[in-house]
């Protein structure tokens, strides 16, 4: 063999060796794993003595209430009365605020919130829950504006707001954020018998408390 042909037969050995890396078999790559689409965060809080402890759970297309809270942005509504670090957060006595874990590298910044209060008898941080609904009179089932509602907890304590008089929110009420316990829920007004019931915390259903007219007396 003259040595052009030679040259030429050894360049097409080489090229046909690195495209089959001589006979050994070449794995493909392995293909970059599927990013994972956040859908929503929840937080789950417990109390641990004068803190309230959160968690962020996150929940993805592989896995179902994953701890993702050392990798979420933890932030308060009221950065002057609340201290926030890892979701152990403290609330000075008498302040409410709403606290917002955001897991801001996730896809479509995923976040959730909670509301939070310092118990002023006991210097403690919990979870603060809203109570809400209506004072109507029978039969007529109308809303009653001005009616007064008292919220009392198991050591006396009262909370108390006016209904709304406005049209469209006729003998509505609202109380929040106040901690988890029993609570007696009263409702008084001019003209009709008070009325009362026991409301648990939390619970999320609007309670609606029903007046009496008082019994006319005889002339």
């Amino acid at each position: 063999m003259h040595r052009r042909q030679l040259i030429f037969a050894l360049g097409i050995a080489a090229s046909t060796c690195a495209t089959s890396a001589c006979g050994r078999s070449r794995s493909a790559p392995a293909p970059a794993p599927a990013r994972t689409s956040i859908k929503h965060l929840q937080l789950r809080c417990t109390p641990q003595s004068e803190l309230l402890r959160c968690e962020a759970l996150a929940t993805d297309d592989a896995t179902d209430g994953r701890d993702v809270t050392d990798a979420v942005q933890w932030t308060a509504s009221d950065t002057r009365e609340v201290v926030v670090q890892r979701g152990r957060i403290h609330v000075n006595r008498g302040h409410a605020a709403t606290v917002t874990a955001t897991w801001i590298e996730a896809e479509g910044k995923p976040s959730a919130s909670v509301m939070v209060l310092g118990d002023a008898l006991r210097g403690q941080t919990r979870q603060g829950y809203v109570i809400n609904g209506e004072v109507r009179t029978f039969p007529l089932a109308d809303g009653v504006g001005g009616a007064r509602v008292s919220l009392i907890d198991e050591d006396g304590v009262a909370l108390s707001v006016t209904t709304s008089s406005s049209n469209d929110a006729q003998g509505q009420f609202r109380f929040g954020p106040v901690s988890a316990g029993t609570y007696r829920l009263r409702a008084v007004c001019d003209g009709y018998r008070s009325t009362e019931e026991t409301v648990v915390v939390p619970d999320d259903k609007p309670h609606t408390l029903t007046l009496l007219p008082e019994p006319k007396t005889r002339s």
